[in-house]
């Protein structure tokens, strides 16, 4: 299940994504497969049949069309070759269908991550990722694991999961043994743009099967951070396992379906002892396909699992609602009957929709293509109709070409004869959250302000208000100031729950974090606060709670006249020692544009106009301490005449000020020179050292 707060905006801008779609595909590409981002950007990876060889292989080239929300379209036509090997683009084909190596994931925004087989030797075949940015640069390339053999034949790399609706920093690889149905699994760092965009292992472990016959796994990220890696297993009359005098079961059975769930830390090194959350002793059960994510009410986590019968009978049994604790105790099992036609060539794929529910497509591939069909299930496992978009959708790919975009909307490419597309856009059902008050968490009773509420600039308190007694935690609290109707926006502070910024009222069911001078400090202004998972816990589960997504708890500062003028001010700001020892270093020119670059992201942060900051690279020693800092002069113009609406010199020092003394809140800590501020100084007038 994923939800977002991007509810307004998407819809404004839909028209032109469709307009200018139609207009970019050409009958010369082919659209392979389609990706969403959270944002609503759409990636469509696109392939020519014009270039295929008589071996079947397409030139190493990656293409890729990538739609912004708003309306920008942008190409990237990767030349790979020395790279990414050739035989990655060689096609197999079961009819008119075809696959090959290469996976592509929209890993982050900003980024595409390209996964793909080195080598067909079996001393050296390993699957790497390739991470590129949105304009075709190649930022890394990464070893993930060996690659897996089936019968001397190198297969396609594995699964990879990663959240698509949070700020996150890890992602977990995971494939399968097909001799033994072991599971193999890696957890890597997600890259920092900001930082170091390299993605480095954290950890790795191995899941031996205990005699399984069948093996699903899904894995998903939890509310605490890591990650939860859910293992169905089907065992045969000759395989099954018996279980005397169980928790779940008083009696002596023979098991013959067992769904346990793995808890990976990001930081502890020790592997789980696996928690069983599901038994059952019916005989020739396989779980087909299944789902698994947070509860939203805060119960803890929830997977959907779908049966169907490993005779081959085409129709599936039942499906099963599982909600399950962090600890591994399960809280409650529901099961439905689930009357679809499932051929036992067929897979099936399970995509969250926002909100609730999820969107299951089952993929039939035939002679004349692949055929796929949708059908929109609720949050307790029923079928509540077909999807939207003409049934069945067909294909020549195994590749998913639909997506789902904030507010429910699908996109997919649509087929016009032999290799014409368009992109089109449908509006897919929504279920209403019992007991929501707005904020997508059942759990928040009210806020203050409250959502599209109004506040006085400088405010410096914002409240919320929990159903259940909850008690602080890890999760980060952070505040935005929305830039565009895009959604595009800029981080005021953050810290986490347990930071020391904020506090629990006596009853346990109001907190109230503080606010630094500097973040509302701009008139007429809208901001948003997001709250990350595990910000809080349930005192009575200690269960973390889900928070409060981008643009859903957005309010405006009202409008406030203010003294207009003030004279320049002359100011000093001192670098920190690592940061001085480099600055003495620079050349002339290497020098001025540090100062130059400083000032511009000083502006950002505070926000002003970059108009507004002027300095010189000369510089002085601090005389007043020992190490070596370099202090650097700010000269902070005063605002035009007769704009009660920008902030004066002595506001935009004050907000320095607070910003550089908290900078381990605020964005100078994010950005390239900012960082490099001490922020035990802050920022001073001039005449203290003249």
């Amino acid at each position: 299940m994923r939800r977002h707060g991007t509810r307004n905006f998407y819809c404004i801008i839909i028209i032109f994504l469709y307009i200018s779609l139609c207009r970019i595909i050409s009958s010369e590409f082919q659209v392979y497969e389609l990706k969403t981002y959270n944002d609503g950007t759409i990636l469509v990876h696109l392939v020519s049949d014009a270039e295929s060889t008589e071996l079947n292989c397409r030139k190493p080239i990656l293409y890729f069309k990538i739609l912004h929300p708003n309306g920008i379209i942008d190409s990237i036509n990767l030349n790979v070759t020395g790279i990414i090997p050739d035989f990655n683009f060689c096609k197999t084909r079961i009819g008119n269908v075809y696959d090959n190596y290469i996976k592509v994931h929209p890993l982050t925004r900003g980024t595409i991550f390209i996964m793909y087989i080195n080598s067909t030797d079996f001393s050296s075949a390993s699957v790497y990722g390739l991470l590129i940015s949105w304009k075709g640069e190649i930022i890394s390339s990464t070893f993930l694991k060996e690659a897996i053999f089936q019968n001397k034949i190198v297969l396609s790399p594995g699964s990879l999961y990663f959240p698509r609706n949070r700020d996150i920093t890890s992602f977990i690889y995971v494939t399968s043994q097909p001799d033994t149905s072991d599971i193999i699994w890696s957890l890597f760092t997600l890259p920092i743009p900001t930082n170091n965009r390299t993605i480095n292992l954290i950890r790795e472990g191995f899941i031996k099967n205990d005699g399984g016959s069948f093996v699903n796994f899904v894995a998903f990220l939890t509310a605490a951070g890591d990650y939860c890696l859910v293992v169905a297993r089907s065992y045969t009359s000759n395989t099954s396992n018996t279980l005397s005098s169980t928790p779940m079961l008083d009696i002596t059975l023979q098991i013959h379906l067992k769904v346990e769930a793995y808890f990976i830390y990001t930081i502890e090194t020790e592997n789980t002892v696996p928690s069983i959350i599901y038994m059952s002793a019916i005989e020739n059960l396989n779980v087909f396909a299944m789902n698994c994510d947070i509860e939203y009410s805060g119960l803890g986590n929830m997977c959907q699992l779908y049966f169907v019968n490993g005779l081959g009978v085409s129709t599936f049994p039942f499906t099963l609602s599982i909600v399950f604790h962090s600890s591994g105790s399960v809280g409650t099992a529901v099961s439905n009957d689930l009357e679809l036609d499932i051929k036992a060539t067929d897979y099936l794929v399970l995509d969250p929709l926002y909100y609730q529910g999820d969107l299951l497509t089952i993929h039939r591939p035939q002679e004349t293509g692949n055929f796929i069909y949708g059908y929109i299930i609720n949050a307790t496992g029923h079928v509540v109709s077909n999807w939207t978009i003409p049934q069945p959708l067909q294909t020549n790919s195994t590749g998913n070409i639909y997506g789902i975009l904030p507010d429910n909307i699908i996109t997919y490419a649509m087929q016009n004869g032999v290799s014409n597309w368009t992109l089109n856009f449908e509006k897919l059902p929504e279920f209403t959250m019992i007991d929501d008050n707005g904020y997508f968490n059942p759990q928040i009773n009210s806020t203050s302000p409250p959502i599209n509420g109004t506040i006085p600039i400088r405010t410096n308190e914002i409240i919320i208000n929990y159903k259940q007694a909850v008690t602080l935690s890890d999760g980060n609290i952070s505040v935005f100031q929305l830039q565009d109707v895009y959604g595009d926006s800029l981080l005021r502070q953050t810290y986490s729950g347990n930071s020391g910024y904020c506090n629990v009222t006596a009853d346990s069911l109001t907190i109230k974090c503080y606010i630094l001078e500097s973040t509302f400090n701009q008139q007429n202004t809208e901001y948003y606060v997001l709250v990350e998972p595990n910000f809080v816990r349930l005192n009575s589960t200690e269960e973390p709670l889900l928070g409060i997504e981008k643009l859903v708890w957005k309010f405006k500062s009202n409008m406030t006249v203010t003294e207009s003028y003030s004279a320049t001010i002359q100011s000093i700001i001192r670098l920190d020692t690592l940061a001085s020892a480099r600055f003495e270093n620079l050349t002339t020119d290497g020098k001025v544009e540090f100062v130059n670059q400083l000032n511009h992201e000083l502006a950002v942060c505070v926000p002003v106009d970059a108009k507004r900051f002027y300095s010189e690279a000369a510089y002085q020693y601090d005389p007043s301490i020992v190490e070596k800092r370099i202090l650097l002069p700010l000269t902070i113009f005063n605002a035009p005449i007769n704009s009660s609406m920008i902030e004066n010199s002595t506001d935009v020092f004050g907000d320095l000020n607070v910003l550089i003394r908290n900078s381990n809140l605020t964005l100078i800590s994010r950005m390239n020179k900012t960082k490099s501020l001490d922020p035990s100084f802050g920022i001073i007038r001039a005449r203290k050292y003249t």
